[in-house]
């Protein structure tokens, strides 16, 4: 037999029984769970610029490179091109090599090593917010989170994506209007959630500010963070 269909009427007076706002309550009930899990399942936004989650699921502190002394390896790829930054670095100063030559750093001025002679020279970092910890503090803060990926030894491989109009606000406080790819960052941890790597992928954000033709690469590797003993100034 034909079930018959409820005309409006019929419906608005049955939403008024107890029955009918029964039917109605947990209606309303389900489609609220529903649509709580679609938002979960799809993080809320798809938005690049999403303000990260410092609770969780973040084992790390980025302070632990702001505030401790490690050794470094800094390498700086730009269309094929590799410069290489490695030393010591403490919260007074730094003693590294760029490809080679020496340079020192006194947490004011930088001074590179001719025949024996240390001078006065300009900052030798060609990208330094990458570097500077505070910096990368709020590179991460505003790019979205991707993923972690654990291994068995006990490594995290955080990812981030970010646009390179989010950088150059960053960096220079102002925008930049164009479409573009997201750039990658990716933050490896050891088994004591210290970070051991940085790795930027910026094709997208060199190419937009003319830094490149190809593409960026910038690798930051740490080492012994909080072991580095103090720093003596080859200046005196």
């Amino acid at each position: 037999m034909e079930k018959k269909k409820m005309t409006n009427k019929e419906f608005k007076e049955f939403i008024k029984t107890p029955r009918g706002k029964a039917t109605m309550f947990f209606g309303a009930y389900l489609l609220f769970f529903l649509f709580i899990a679609i938002f979960a399942r799809t993080g809320g936004t798809s938005g690049v610029n999403k303000k990260y989650e410092t609770g969780s699921p973040f084992k790390y502190n980025i302070n632990d490179i702001a505030n401790k002394n490690y050794k470094f390896n800094y390498s700086f790829i730009v269309d094929g091109v590799t410069t290489n930054y490695e030393g010591s670095s403490t919260k007074t100063g730094s003693l590294f090599t760029v490809n080679g030559v020496s340079y020192y750093f006194n947490g004011s001025n930088y001074f590179t090593n001719t025949n024996g002679i240390w001078l006065n020279v300009s900052n030798p970092y060609n990208y330094e917010g990458f570097v500077d910890a505070k910096k990368i503090g709020t590179i991460l803060e505003r790019a979205t989170y991707i993923s972690k990926t654990e291994f068995e030894d006990g490594r995290e491989v955080y990812t981030f994506n970010i646009s390179s109009a989010t950088i150059n606000n960053i960096f220079e406080n102002s925008d930049l209007d164009i479409e573009e790819l997201p750039n990658e960052i990716t933050i490896s941890v050891d088994d004591d959630n210290n970070i051991n790597e940085i790795k930027y992928t910026l094709d997208s954000y060199c190419k937009a500010k003319g830094i490149c033709i190809m593409g960026m690469n910038i690798t930051l590797k740490y080492e012994d963070v909080g072991k580095v003993e103090e720093i003596i100034s080859p200046l005196e």
